[in-house]
């Protein structure tokens, strides 16, 4: 029976204290650490909105495809909250033709931070007893596919709404859908740099980088396209301790396991004090052998900051 009253989304608000790790050493919002910021809240209010067990039960769930994080250049006072107010829709999207196309439902999950501005010099270490204005700091977007995970290869996709989320309206994506191509689309405007002496770095999975869902966790990849993105801007020349990544993009095709090989690898792109990387994370064969696409996708965007 249909819901007579259908929500386009429900949105929240929640908070999260800030630790060491969090600020860099100028005191502005690492993008590794939006993930535990923006996510708690938003999953807080998801499990206790969104009817999960009722989808878990007909064996469809939501799973992690596409994270966007941006964070702002303020300089925040540490000791305080970051407060966050979000919404979470169900939109469908088409993603093109082909054996991999078709529509796709998803949950977007979108939030916006807020902190206080610091009010004190970066030379003075610790908690700071003053607080500034409050002001946005960054935005966070999640994408989670709503699948059948557990289906065959070719029965996963979830195309129309199920009767458990009748009481939402399904809203059409009005933006490219996030893919590897578009992660790895040359930006208009920079130049590649032709780094030197830049080997692809490799390692392994181990238990350490996994949490409770099974698998390696989004942290992981985050700090590996980061410290390459930076690796790659220090063969360039460029001055570490003024460059500041302020944007990343992930897709998530496949997640890594304990034990597996990975390497990452990509682009540098430089546009005055703009630049980019374009890369990814991928698996690594018993014989060496690199995957032709990365497991994870990335896109990172940094700036040189002024001196």
């Amino acid at each position: 029976m249909p819901h007579k009253n259908r929500m386009d989304y429900f949105s929240g608000s929640g908070s999260a204290e800030l630790h060491f790790g969090d600020l860099d050493l100028n005191y502005r919002l690492k993008t590794r650490a939006f993930i535990d910021i923006c996510m708690p809240p938003m999953f807080t209010e998801l499990e206790r909105r969104f009817p999960m067990l009722a989808l878990r039960k007909v064996g469809i769930a939501p799973i992690m495809y596409y994270v966007d994080l941006q964070a702002g250049a303020a300089p925040i006072a540490f000791g305080w909250d970051v407060r966050s107010s979000f919404s979470v829709s169900i939109q469908r999207a088409m993603r093109g033709s082909g054996a991999g196309g078709g529509s796709r439902l998803f949950l977007d999950m979108r939030s916006t931070l807020q902190a206080h501005l610091g009010s004190g010099s970066a030379a003075a270490l610790g908690f700071e007893k003053e607080k500034g204005a409050l002001t946005e700091v960054g935005s966070c977007q999640v994408v989670q596919v709503i699948t059948r995970p557990l289906a065959p290869p070719g029965e996963r996709a979830v195309t129309e709404l199920p009767e458990e989320l009748g009481e939402f309206n399904l809203l059409e994506w009005d933006a490219p859908y996030p893919s590897i191509a578009l992660m790895h689309a040359a930006p208009g405007g920079y130049r590649q740099a032709v780094v030197e002496a830049a080997p692809r770095f490799d390692a392994i999975w181990g238990l350490c980088n996994t949490d409770i869902n099974q698998h390696v966790n989004v942290h992981e990849y985050i700090m590996a396209a980061e410290n390459h993105f930076n690796r790659l801007a220090h063969l360039e020349g460029l001055p570490l301790e003024r460059h500041r990544i302020r944007r990343i993009q992930m897709v998530f095709r496949q997640p890594f396991f304990p034990g597996q090989a990975y390497g990452v690898d990509g682009r540098l792109w430089l546009n005055g004090a703009e630049s980019m990387f374009t890369g990814g994370v991928y698996a690594i064969g018993a014989d060496g052998g690199w995957a032709s696409a990365p497991n994870v996708a990335t896109r990172c965007e940094g700036e040189l900051m002024a001196e």
